[in-house]
């Protein structure tokens, strides 16, 4: 018995120097994963990293606008079919309401890592006229309302950099309540 209490003391020890000591970085099957612990800044227009359709990292405070026009945050991944209605809804409406509405739109990708591929390729082939990034820390999840819990989600965002509107899921013609609330806006 005492063997035990004495292995498992050194094993707990060893655990704790472990993270101590631990990377901040780790590369797992090519892909490299940042383990340091982020802190979102959780006031619009936040402070996320992103990566864009070019693959390059970028914060979301250096895209977002403040203080010019409404910003709508549409958060998708590959793998949900509700959200990949969402996006060709508002893709066959979005020109149409550019002419109508000075407001700005980035669909961002909640996928976990090991979809990233999947994340490039559909922006790739959607080719769609708004700014598109992927979340590849998920970030957003540590600062929108509910945790981003249900994908899609939809977020309109005043000048003042306020959640005026949040829709969670979708439903054939919900877009148009949200560009009425974009409209609301101007």
């Amino acid at each position: 018995m005492r063997f035990f209490i004495l292995l498992l003391t050194l094993l707990v020890s060893l655990s704790i120097a472990a993270q101590d000591s631990a990377p901040d970085f780790v590369t797992v099957d090519g892909i490299t994963y940042d383990l340091r612990p982020k802190e979102p800044n959780k006031t619009y227009p936040y402070s996320v990293e992103l990566k864009t359709a070019e693959r390059e990292t970028i914060s979301s405070a250096k895209v977002f606008s403040k203080g010019k026009r409404p910003v709508v945050l549409v958060f998708w991944m590959t793998t949900c079919v509700p959200c990949q209605y969402e996006l060709r809804a508002l893709n066959e409406k979005y020109e149409e309401w550019k002419k109508l509405a000075d407001f700005d739109l980035y669909a961002i990708s909640m996928d976990f890592p090991r979809r990233e591929e999947s994340v490039y390729r559909k922006i790739a082939s959607a080719n769609w006229p708004w700014e598109t990034y992927y979340d590849y820390n998920r970030a957003f999840a540590n600062v929108m309302p509910g945790g981003l819990n249900g994908l899609p989600q939809t977020f309109l965002i005043d000048k003042n950099g306020e959640v005026v509107f949040h829709q969670r899921k979708y439903r054939m013609g919900q877009e148009e309540d949200l560009f009425n609330k974009v409209i609301d806006l101007q």
